[in-house]
């Protein structure tokens, strides 16, 4: 990206796994909580694997039709795996 992007503040890559262990979780304890797949889709951007992060985004607008951030962030990823 260039610079542009609202996914900022991550850890570095070792500690992304543990956060991104800690996210998985707390969508195991409550799977119809939207911001919990939307952090964990900007996780996933931060990594670089844009089709989870796609997955996760999109779950999360199913969950809160509203949830502009999500929409915003979903597009942020799609244009990273489209490579436009």
């Amino acid at each position: 990206m260039n610079g542009d992007s609202p996914h900022v503040g991550f850890p570095k890559l070792g500690v992304k796994s543990a956060a991104l262990n800690d996210y998985n979780r707390t969508i195991e304890l409550d799977r119809a909580l939207a911001v919990n797949y939307y952090r964990c889709g900007n996780l996933y951007y931060s990594t670089k694997d844009y089709t989870r992060a796609i997955a996760d985004h999109s779950q999360a607008i199913e969950l809160k039709p509203h949830f502009a951030l999500a929409y915003s962030s979903r597009s942020y990823a799609d244009r990273e795996l489209s490579g436009k």
